[in-house]
């Protein structure tokens, strides 16, 4: 499981970083029926340290933009492996269904109003996007999203809260090369840092929204940016950096996504910094391990 929880409020410090090379050899789009992710690596998935149910809890520093205001508040991730069951969407009570680390994630500050929740699940095997749910509450009220990726086909049902929107679902076949972006910060951990080279990919839109979330994947390049150094703890850390950026001809320009993971082999390549659209800024604090 990987879970972000944050709540309460406190302030994010600035980390340095030494920006190295980047990389700009051009990708090859994949087929549409191609796994973008086939040859990432799986020393960190396979590692034994996650066997028996163990997690990884990394404890962070993180800002996102709320109603026009740069809230601070503090983020767990906490990432492990489980049993996924096909038919209730939840961890399986008898060790059967498919391997898969499981994402959740928190954020919320109840004197501002504002809660979301995001749970994932990725199939371990193939790093494929199972299942993405969202809970999310503001000022404009509470919305709520579920999108489900099995056996070629693509279920979603989503309630928003905003005037004139409220409730919709349908089932229709899997859209070539979908990936939800939310599972990024832990597929990512797998890029060929050794090998680096683009790799595109088709990513739904963000769930993060009030409103209905478009279904449609979009093209977007994974790039090697370098090897730099950031302050992690009052630590020179070094890291991997990777970009992710839009390349449709007919979107809106935004943000990219920047990810920095732990060059160190052995942490599994956690994340230690990530940037991105709406003010949403991750900066590693502590990281340990715990039984499930």
């Amino acid at each position: 499981m990987l879970a972000v929880m944050l709540a309460g409020c406190a302030s994010s410090s600035s980390r340095s970083t030494t920006a190295v090379a980047a990389q700009t050899s051009p990708a090859t789009a994949p087929a549409a029926d191609e796994n973008p992710f086939a040859g990432f690596t799986r020393a960190w998935r396979d590692d034994p340290a996650w066997n028996g149910g163990a997690a990884e809890v990394a404890e962070y520093d993180a800002t996102r933009d709320v109603d026009g205001k740069t809230r601070h508040c503090t983020a767990l991730i906490v990432t492990n492996k489980e049993m996924a069951d096909p038919v209730t969407r939840t961890r399986s009570v008898n060790g059967r269904g498919r391997e898969a680390f499981r994402q959740q994630m928190n954020m919320g500050d109840a004197a501002d109003g504002y809660f979301e929740a995001t749970m994932a699940y990725v199939g371990t095997a193939d790093l494929k996007s199972l299942l993405l749910r969202v809970i999310r509450a503001d000022s404009s009220g509470v919305a709520f999203k579920q999108f489900v990726n099995h056996k070629g086909t693509f279920e979603w049902q989503q309630f928003s809260p905003l005037p004139g929107q409220g409730q919709k679902s349908e089932t229709v076949a899997t859209p070539p090369g979908l990936v939800f972006r939310e599972t990024l910060m832990l597929v990512l951990r797998g890029y060929p840092f050794d090998a680096p080279r683009p790799i595109d990919v088709r990513l739904m839109p963000a769930v993060q929204t009030p409103g209905w979330t478009p279904v449609t994947p979009e093209p977007y390049r994974i790039e090697y940016v370098g090897r730099e150094t950031l302050q992690v703890s009052g630590k020179d850390v070094a890291a991997y950096h990777l970009r992710v950026f839009s390349v449709s001809p007919t979107s809106e320009p935004e943000t990219p996504m920047e990810y920095w993971f732990d060059a160190d082999p052995t942490t599994r390549h956690v994340p230690v910094q990530y940037r991105g659209p709406f003010g949403r800024i991750y900066r590693l604090r502590s990281v340990k391990y715990r039984a499930d």
